[in-house]
């Protein structure tokens, strides 16, 4: 490395035009940090080594001397000698101090330069790397209040399926246990309980539905249709009144309900079993031990009484009855003395048939009509009286020529 030439131009006194100061020449020796950059300051291969020798009574060079045929490079080579003062020096080592300055401050900033460029590019990856830490910490936290809320439906389900599945088996126990004790209890009692106590049970059962319930009722609905005062009154409606309980010769399986057997059936119904239930006969005290079937042992009940189905609703409805019907109604309530067995189906006519479904009168043309109208208005008469109607119903002359036509029939007050 070349050492650099600094030729700094002091005047000491300003001489004349004709005198010129010399300059003085200053020899600064390379430094380490010129020597590792060697771009900074620039290495001229033509500048030869120039030694700088300062002189007091340096004057500036003359005209003569600075000819124009003089190049610089051939100025430069000449060799100056001259003393070396103090502020030279110092002037000398101020400059190479601020050029060990400048080298260290570029260095620096190129090491920051970098250092930048590695930040700039390492930003969104450490933005990536904070934002995937954050998502691992939010996910870690949501997992664990997941777990913690699976726990609590495990064990919020279990006890909920463990106290319907123990409902569920104490209620089967104890209908299981129910039937085993009824069961038990049935057996138990058809051993210790002697039959004559059974009967004496039902007939206390009987007189209980009789004389408590169904004489009762059919004393109010007496009075309610002993209200009608009027004729008039024909679309009032009628109170029915309940049938009372057959014997046990007439209707065995309408007085038979339930027995305690666990393989117990329905029990048949008088319009099922018995379309024709004769009228009741008084029950005798020996009646009711026919209610239960030889060689059995077991213990029914009574069916509880019921209206007639084919009971009017008014007055109206009643006397648009047909004499089947009528003497039907009068069979259901136990008012028919000439009580007989129901027709055979080959003798049944297909005109008296519609009219027991329907309960309404047919036309017919034959010659028995005004003996038949005749029954049926007295079982129309004898069914009010026994309902509790103030009323007979006479019936109205029919003319001749007043065929097919309904008459209505005339209402007086009974006696």
């Amino acid at each position: 490395m070349q050492p650099t030439l600094v030729t700094p131009r002091l005047y000491n006194n300003r001489p004349s035009s004709k005198e010129k100061p010399k300059v003085s020449s200053i020899i600064i020796p390379p430094t380490q940090i010129n020597a590792q950059n060697a771009s900074f300051v620039p290495y001229n291969k033509y500048a030869p080594p120039v030694q700088v020798q300062l002189s007091s009574t340096a004057t500036p060079p003359s005209s003569a001397s600075a000819s124009p045929t003089s190049s610089p490079e051939a100025d430069m080579t000449k060799n100056f000698t001259c003393g070396s003062p103090a502020d030279v020096v110092a002037i000398a080592e101020l400059f190479a101090t601020l050029k060990q300055t400048v080298s260290t401050l570029h260095s620096t900033f190129d090491r920051l330069g970098t250092q930048a460029e590695k930040m700039a590019q390492l930003a969104p990856a450490m933005k990536i790397k904070d934002f995937s830490a954050k998502l691992e910490n939010q996910i870690a936290s949501h997992t664990r209040s997941m777990q913690g809320v699976r726990y609590l439906l495990e064990d919020a389900i279990k006890n909920s399926l463990v106290d319907h599945l123990k409902s569920q088996l104490y209620d089967a126990i104890r209908e299981s246990v129910a039937r085993e004790v009824q069961q038990r209890v049935q057996q138990e009692l058809k051993i210790q309980i002697p039959k004559e106590l059974r009967v004496q049970v039902q007939v206390h059962q009987r007189y209980v539905i009789e004389v408590l319930q169904t004489s009762l009722h059919n004393s109010d609905a007496r009075r309610h249709n002993a209200s009608l005062r009027s004729p008039c009154m024909t679309t009032e409606p009628l109170r029915p009144l309940l049938r009372p309980l057959p014997s046990a010769l007439q209707s065995p399986a309408y007085a038979l309900k339930r027995p305690f057997t666990a393989n117990s059936s329905a029990v048949a119904s008088p319009m099922t079993a018995f379309p024709e239930v004769p009228a009741p006969t008084p029950l005798l005290l020996s009646a009711p031990a026919l209610m239960i079937p030889a060689g059995s042992n077991q213990v029914f009940e009574l069916i509880p009484p019921t209206p007639s189905p084919l009971f009017p609703r008014d007055l109206r409805a009643l006397f648009a009855l047909g004499p089947d019907a009528a003497k039907r109604l009068l069979q259901d309530y136990g008012l028919d003395s000439t009580a007989s067995a129901a027709p055979s189906p080959k003798t049944e006519k297909p005109g008296a048939k519609a009219a027991l479904k329907t309960g309404l009168n047919t036309p017919e043309d034959s010659p028995m009509r005004e003996i038949a109208s005749a029954s049926r208005e007295e079982h129309i008469n004898k069914f009010m009286a026994h309902i509790g109607v103030p009323f007979l119903m006479i019936p109205t002359p029919k003319p001749k020529n007043s065929v097919g036509k309904s008459i209505s029939p005339s209402l007086v007050p009974a006696e």
